[in-house]
């Protein structure tokens, strides 16, 4: 969009503003005008006019609220609060006329009189939008760097560097920086072939709250959000609302990175992982077609979860950690659900659908800390008795768990007494007594969720066999001679 100028001169329409370059190609009576000045073909030799075009400057002053009070006689309209806008138009830096910035936000109680808070003021930094090119700027605009509170306190943002301001990515199917393509007509050569610019973009990598600062320095500490983003950043083709010519789309649609780590705090830290659904399976695969299989996988929960269109932006699964990541608190897995399609459009050869989307199954768990071993038990079947916090585990001789003592990961059999341990998703779980002819399970049961590696063996009478399971799943446990076998479909484990 043209820029328009601040403001209206003399002799410009009330409320409006004169932005002068956009071509209008004239043919007789005929005019036609677009925002790219599209020209009549008949007439591609005669001469181009340049006609001024009016542009609205109309912006949002000030908001009140107002309750209807009916203490009053006649019953009116009172204020209750307001929010007054200040505005202007900072240079962005790149020569160009800068474009319309909110500088500060006043609050004001009008309940029994009237009482002003301090402004909340916003301040930017211009960055380059667009990769510099012989063609055109780099259309510089601010992005929100500093926010000034009622009560003094500041607000900084940091954002990522621009990465394509030297080698741009050779392919758009498999772009892994950021920043995007856009297919555009030439501006020095509108009949000729489109070209391709690249557009930066910026995420946050982090945000300081910074207390007002007092003549005894008594200030509360700075409190720092650190945003690390794991993995390449995803691009979508355009092909979902049918606007975009077929000859200019192209994978420019941001879907984000797959892991994000949010870290607050320098001693006392807090750390959260999410992983996110994109939308990108199915996604067009290349120029020449085709499409992209993309799954997301959980370290709970045996489902396979496409990552569909339809769920870009929910959350696959979340873990929360004491701070650094060999210290789980909690986490959270979610295996999402899409009805069937309920509408469908086509443009352009587009077809989009529309859908309910839902979580259809939820995994918690939450670390109960390290438990301790008190005895051990060697049986002739090759499979171990433990006696954790009182309470008994029997596993095979190469199940795995997480030493606490000696801070890396044993084999049952590698345990000496007094270990602590932690099951390997870093919570607890509650043990059942060992099995006896005809009674119940022995094993771990989980008391949440699903854990890897955490299995139980199940006896229905004396006679019946016994099934090891691990979740939803079964191992089959056997007798041969004097030993035990326990088989998987398709390995075997003595």
């Amino acid at each position: 969009m043209p820029r328009s100028v601040g403001g209206c001169r003399p002799g410009l329409p009330s409320g409006c503003a004169l932005h002068l370059g956009l071509p209008i190609h004239r043919s007789g009576l005929e005019h036609r005008q677009g925002p790219l000045g599209v020209r009549d073909e008949q007439q591609q030799q005669q001469r181009q006019d340049f006609s001024p075009t009016f542009w609205s400057t109309k912006r949002l002053k000030k908001v009140t609220t107002q309750i209807w009070d009916l203490s009053k006689s006649p019953a009116a309209w009172q204020p209750v609060d307001s929010y007054t806008f200040e505005h202007g138009f900072p240079s962005p830096g790149d020569g160009q006329k800068g474009g319309l910035w909110l500088k500060s936000i006043v609050h004001a109680g009008h309940v029994g009189g009237t009482v002003t808070m301090p402004p909340v003021t916003l301040e930017g930094e211009p960055k380059p939008n667009r990769v510099l090119t012989k063609n055109n700027t780099t259309n510089n605009l601010p992005r929100l760097t500093d926010i000034y509170t009622e009560t003094g306190a500041r607000i900084q943002v940091t954002y990522s560097e621009p990465e394509c301001s030297g080698a741009k990515p050779a392919d758009p199917d498999n772009n892994t920086k950021l920043c995007y393509p856009v297919i555009t007509p030439d501006p020095y050569d509108r009949d000729g072939p489109e070209i391709t610019e690249w557009w930066h973009k910026y995420v946050v990598r982090k945000v300081s709250e910074n207390d007002v600062q007092l003549s005894g320095g008594h200030q509360a500490p700075a409190i720092n959000t650190y945003y690390t983003y794991e993995g390449d950043p995803a691009w979508h083709y355009a092909d979902d609302d049918g606007l975009i010519k077929p000859k200019r789309k192209t994978w420019n649609q941001f879907r984000g990175y797959k892991t994000v780590a949010v870290q607050v705090g320098e001693t006392s830290k807090t750390l959260t992982r999410t992983t996110y659904l994109r939308g990108m399976h199915g996604d067009r695969a290349s120029s020449s077609g085709g499409t992209r299989t993309v799954t997301v996988g959980a370290s709970v929960g045996s489902e396979t979860v496409y990552d569909h269109d339809e769920f870009a932006g929910m959350v696959r699964e979340e873990v929360v950690y004491n701070g650094t990541e060999d210290k789980p608190v909690s986490k959270t897995v979610n295996v999402p659900w899409r009805s069937s399609e309920t509408a469908s459009r086509t443009i352009n050869g587009d077809t989009v659908t529309a859908r309910f989307v839902d979580v259809a199954a939820t995994y918690t768990g939450t670390a109960l800390g390290p438990r301790k071993v008190t005895h051990v038990w060697v049986h002739d079947d090759d499979l171990y008795e433990l006696d954790v916090n009182g309470s008994r585990l029997v596993t095979t001789e190469d199940h795995p768990f997480w030493n606490e003592s000696d801070r890396r990961w044993e084999r049952t059999d590698e345990l000496d007494r007094d270990d602590r341990l932690r099951t390997s998703t870093g919570g607890g779980g509650k043990s059942r007594r060992p099995d006896r002819p005809g009674t119940g399970c022995y094993g771990l049961q989980p008391h949440r969720g699903r854990h890897p590696h955490v299995l139980c063996a199940c006896r229905r009478n004396a006679g019946s066999r016994a099934q090891l399971r691990e979740g939803p799943r079964c191992l089959h446990f056997q007798r041969k001679g004097h030993r035990s076998a326990l088989r998987w479909p398709g390995r075997r484990f003595r």
